[in-house]
């Protein structure tokens, strides 16, 4: 709620994937054209789904990082 009406030039987030994806909207929100958005803590097995929901929102994903069982991913805010 402290950040509610502020725009952020970066965010950084090391949830589940599905907390990730619940996110979206807010990242959207609290994010301004250009930001990035960084998220880690995604297991690569469910790496999939959280591409599945990104063309829902205005990100592009620009770097994909895997290691071992763990997925992080570095999105671009568009508009």
């Amino acid at each position: 709620e402290k950040v509610l009406g502020h725009k952020y030039a970066a965010i950084l987030s090391n949830l589940t994937c599905e907390d990730n994806i619940a996110l979206l909207p807010e990242y959207t929100e609290l994010s301004a054209k250009g930001s990035i958005i960084i998220m880690s803590g995604i297991l690569k097995e469910k790496l999939e789904l959280i591409e599945a929901e990104l063309p829902k929102f205005p990100f592009a994903l620009i770097d994909k990082e895997t290691e071992n069982t763990w997925a992080g991913l570095v999105l671009e805010r568009l508009s």
